[in-house]
């Protein structure tokens, strides 16, 4: 018997991709928040613990410093992409993580999601570079380059990103451009 797809069941494929790689855990997306929330204590524990500033500390750790990289401390533009100092902005990063992660990791892949997260973290950090001369630190831009993914997924996709995201996603990504202002 072959299969026949009809209007309202066919999907250009998306079952049979989904339905292996919904069965693999996302240890990718728990790691990167493992990592945000250790380093977040670390922060926390240093500037609380020890007379070291706030300031001091991010810096210390991998702030994105303007003058810093132009010095030449080239992996400041990484770093900062695990760094959070507030709980708020750790809090909202690791849900959208947490939320999107997973599922991004599964439709591309393991390799391709570490990439794409370290990647989008860095330019974000590059384009804070150009157009800020203040210290940041957080994942924004890694989220941001999450949830790209899934932007590209709906174009490919557009009856099943309805089936499972609706309207969120665009909820999310406004909420963190918002706050990100």
């Amino acid at each position: 018997m072959t299969y026949q797809p009809d209007d309202n069941t066919y999907d250009g494929g998306f079952r049979r991709r989904w339905i292996p790689m919904d069965t693999r855990t996302a240890i990718v997306t728990y790691i990167l928040i493992g990592i945000n929330v250790l380093l977040f204590l670390i922060i926390n524990g240093l500037f609380r613990f020890t007379d070291m500033n706030e300031s001091t500390v991010i810096t210390l750790l991998g702030a994105k410093d303007n003058a810093l990289i132009a010095a030449g401390e080239y992996w400041r533009l990484i770093t900062p992409i695990f760094l959070h100092s507030e709980l708020l902005h750790l809090f909202f990063n690791c849900y959208a993580l947490l939320i999107w992660g997973p599922m991004v990791e599964k439709l591309y892949g393991r390799f391709k999601f570490v990439i794409l997260y370290i990647v989008a973290g860095m330019v974000g950090c590059l384009l804070s570079y150009v157009m800020s001369i203040n210290p940041s630190i957080g994942a924004s831009g890694s989220i941001f380059g999450v949830l790209g993914a899934l932007l590209y997924f709906r174009q490919r996709w557009k009856d099943a990103f309805k089936r499972f995201f609706g309207p969120s996603l665009f909820i999310i990504i406004g909420f963190n451009l918002f706050y990100g202002f």
